[in-house]
């Protein structure tokens, strides 16, 4: 044995793992394989080598990489599963050594002028038993033709550039799986974030309706006081300047003003039961508008009634439901300080959530609960519209865009529409208006009288 057959084996294990060393050191899969592939030529002292690898839905052999074929032949070059010699290795999954290519009757002949030496050697690389291409080498640089030990040299390389490509593909799956599990993490973190804020808003709500009930009969008693008897000397004396008039009258407007937001705070936080009653909509919304129409009946606003006659009843505290009405068709007439118009419309519809956990202003329905009918309520203004900013603040108790406002009227209807088992929303567009919805169901008679018997208004 000479002794360069004898340094041959070091030269290879040296060789093999310097590829086993690049294989760590370089995850990007395309550069790996090109790294191989110049590694491969070196150590089977080739001039031509290339990696083919399958293409499942097409069925065929592709080139993936290639050394000493013309890069515009090598991209579109494909073999077919099962022809020509790398189709074969395909099929059976078999390496092969060829000694004259000439003579095998699987060499179809496309490209035979590059064989100069008439040897190949083809090898196929597996993972899990699965095949997942093909490597072949030719033109080895001494002229010589290639052995069995060539031919096992070959599948050693094979072998560790499909564990490469395996783990490039565990790599992005794992990949892939941690960014799903970051999103998953972010989202849950978002949800924990918002359910401590809904706690802590529902905590201090329970604290403001707790101290709100207090404060407010407390100070009800004297502002009755000081209401009464400024009317009172407003009425009864004649003689008073003009200036302690306007006095009087300023101070009449503003306990007025104090009485009505001690009013919506005690609405707000009291307990009460439900005085549930037979009522049609229709006839509420009619009853309501009376009320308030007055209060900008010179300000250039319209009311427009689109109520559907077969609108079907519903059980409801009437009173608490006027409240409601009479608040939203104020907030929509001071939404328009130039004038507009206001439309008040009834449907019946059905709705798919879960009725008295919460209000969106996205209007969207739930897809989750059980599908009910529904009475919907709405009312459309043509005024400022909200900015978005606002959307998710506007049923918090105290939160007011407007220079006058007390910040409950809203707070209040939503309370009294949620333990009507509804839900209230809105839709808004700066300078195009504001929709506000109010759903309601149509309860049949098992659970109206359940209802009766044990829930409550206010709990």
């Amino acid at each position: 044995m000479s002794s360069k057959e004898r340094a041959r084996p070091k030269f290879e294990l040296a060789n093999l793992d310097e590829i086993s060393e690049i294989m760590i050191l370089h995850p990007d899969l395309d550069q790996l394989l090109n790294l191989i592939v110049d590694k491969t030529c070196k150590l089977m002292q080739v001039e031509r080598c290339s990696l083919m690898l399958v293409n499942t839905k097409e069925k065929v052999l592709k080139v993936k990489v290639a050394r000493g074929i013309d890069e515009k032949i090598s991209g579109k070059f494909q073999v077919k599963i099962g022809e020509d010699i790398s189709g074969w290795i395909a099929r059976t999954g078999r390496p092969l050594l060829v000694k004259n290519i000439e003579k095998d009757p699987r060499f179809t002949g496309r490209n035979g002028e590059r064989f100069f030496t008439k040897s190949l050697l083809s090898v196929p690389l597996k993972i899990n038993d699965k095949l997942i291409g093909v490597l072949n080498v030719n033109n080895k640089a001494s002229g010589d033709i290639f052995t069995s030990e060539d031919l096992q040299l070959l599948c050693a390389i094979s072998n560790q550039m499909a564990i490469a490509i395996e783990n490039h593909r565990l790599y992005l799956k794992l990949t892939a799986f941690n960014r799903n599990l970051e999103e998953e993490i972010r989202q849950l973190n978002g949800k924990r974030y918002r359910a401590e804020e809904h706690l802590m808003r529902a905590q201090k709500l329970a604290v403001i309706g707790e101290m709100g009930a207090e404060v407010a009969h407390e100070l009800n008693s004297p502002l009755t006081t000081i209401f009464s008897l400024t009317q009172f000397i407003l009425k009864n004396m004649d003689e008073i300047s003009p200036t302690v008039r306007d006095y009087l009258s300023r101070i009449e407007k503003e306990s007025h003003r104090c009485q009505t937001i001690l009013r919506n705070l005690l609405n707000f936080s009291r307990n009460g039961e439900r005085k549930i009653v037979g009522t049609n909509v229709n006839d509420l919304i009619e009853e309501t508008l009376p009320l308030v129409e007055h209060q900008f009946s010179g300000d250039n606003i319209a009311i427009e009634r689109n109520l559907d006659p077969d609108v079907p009843g519903i059980m409801a505290d009437r009173e608490q439901l006027k409240q409601v009405f009479i608040n939203l068709t104020l907030n929509a007439a001071q939404a328009m300080p130039a004038g507009g118009t206001i439309t008040i419309s009834t449907s019946v519809t059905n709705g798919c959530w879960s009725p008295g956990k919460g209000e969106s202003h996205d209007a969207q329905p739930r897809a989750e609960g059980n599908r009910e009918t529904l009475v919907e309520i709405r009312f459309k203004d043509t005024g400022c519209g909200i900015a978005k900013k606002n959307l998710a603040k506007l049923f918090d108790p105290f939160f007011t865009t407007k220079a006058q406002g007390t910040g409950l009227g809203l707070a209040v209807s939503r309370t009294i529409v949620r333990k009507h088992r509804g839900r209230i929303e809105v839709v808004s567009k700066l300078r195009f208006g504001t929709t506000f919805t109010v759903k309601l169901p149509v309860i049949g008679l098992k659970p109206l009288i359940a209802q009766i018997k044990n829930l409550r208004l206010y709990r």
